[in-house]
């Protein structure tokens, strides 16, 4: 995972400005005024608090050791698939290799033996990280891209306890598949002899397949990205070009959304919200989602119908952690217990912990002050349209 200020580890700064004090004074009266969730939620769920770490297990660890997982107060968490062969699926999906049903069959029965209390709306781990000898946007082995994702898409439904797909769009081999060109962008071969306009295109209709594939083996999945489409805006609050990094991913979501079934839904858990202190700064990522990404999107009417906000903290942001003396930490476990409110006030419905080594997984490394303000705050929603109306009308006219 990438720092708030570097997009996707790229070294790439952001040259976005921050929103001005007005609109964030004013988005944070909103949240006072209007403390409840937004008008599209049910009001019969709960919000829900996931972990994802460096320290993702395997459904078979989950499967040894849910006892003690199940005893942490999160709803939730990140499971990787890994084949006999001791292979990570997720971060295969990109390749050029279809999975086999041997790959993941154990992976299917892990999950359907597991049975816990409270760690039930689990996700199976995906990332966009392609290798050297990737498919690339027209080339016609990208249909096994699909088909791998709907494998991890099948182990999810056919498992238990699980929502759907954990989806990381950040590349971990050095290859981008969502920037068209520079240092950072996706290999020459992938673009030689398209246009930009042309490459769009191109990748929408592999979003649209990617979706119909997952939601034929997942009807209604939900999807969270770890870095959803507002992650452009941290570039470009206006035009998408080709220098704009990442840019592409705001077409291969437009064709996700445009195949999505009716109920299936896609979570911009909005990564750069790592390392937020305030209610103004978490209040912000609503109208970043709703109206400045979706003004960049294609169809906006079918933007709106499938994308939810969500939030993400870093606990031991920077990958600092004491856990004899809170001082040194970024958050002491009061201002853990503040923030966790504020992401959760502001959510659609997830909000996901990150952490990084030393911390671990929490059932053997987080010390009792942090497990008890990860379960104090409250994961009621409760509906009230004003609210998302009002963040509308505010910042529509700046």
């Amino acid at each position: 995972m990438s720092s708030p200020q570097i997009l996707l580890g790229q070294g790439v700064k952001s040259s976005m400005s921050t929103p001005s004090r007005s609109i964030i004074a004013g988005l944070f009266l909103l949240v006072l005024i209007f403390p409840s969730g937004p008008g599209r939620t049910d009001p019969t769920e709960r919000k829900l608090v996931i972990e994802h770490g460096q320290d993702i297990r395997s459904t078979a660890y989950v499967k040894a050791n849910i006892a003690k997982m199940d005893a942490i107060p999160f709803d939730g968490t990140a499971i990787n698939v890994i084949s006999p062969a001791g292979l990570n699926l997720g971060y295969r999906t990109f390749n050029r290799a279809r999975f086999a049903p041997g790959d993941y069959a154990q992976a299917i029965l892990d999950l359907r033996s597991v049975k816990p209390k409270r760690l039930t709306h689990n996700f199976v781990m995906m990332y966009a990280s392609p290798d050297a000898t990737a498919p690339g946007w027209f080339d016609p082995d990208w249909s096994n891209v699909a088909y791998n994702a709907a494998c991890l898409a099948k182990v999810a439904k056919q498992g238990s306890n699980c929502d759907g797909l954990m989806f990381d769009i950040e590349s971990y081999s050095g290859i981008s598949p969502w920037t068209y060109g520079g240092k950072y962008g996706m290999p020459a071969s992938w673009s030689s002899g398209h246009t930009f306009d042309e490459m769009k295109a191109a990748v929408r209709q592999r979003g649209q397949g990617f979706m119909e594939a997952i939601n034929a083996a997942y009807p209604n999945i939900t999807i969270l990205m770890l870095h959803g489409p507002s992650v452009v805006t941290h570039f470009t609050s206006s035009t998408v070009n080709s220098d704009t990094p990442n840019g592409l991913l705001i077409s291969f979501v437009d064709g996700m959304c445009e195949a999505a079934d009716a109920s299936t839904t896609i979570v911009d858990l909005h990564e750069y919200s790592y390392g937020y202190r305030t209610m103004a700064q978490y209040a912000t990522v609503r109208p970043r989602i709703l109206v400045t990404t979706k003004a960049l999107s294609a169809v906006p009417e079918k933007f709106e119908a499938h994308i939810r906000v969500g939030m993400a903290i870093w606990l031991n942001e920077g990958s600092v952690w004491d856990s004899v003396d809170f001082s040194k930490n970024y958050y002491s476990p009061e201002q853990f217990r503040q923030c966790l409110s504020y992401a959760l006030e502001c959510t659609d419905k997830y909000v996901w912990v990150y952490s990084e080594t030393p911390v671990g997984w929490w059932y053997y490394s987080v010390p009792p002050a942090y497990l008890k303000a990860l379960g104090a705050p409250t994961r009621t929603i409760s509906q009230n349209n004003d609210r998302q109306h009002a963040v509308h009308r505010l910042t529509s006219s700046h």
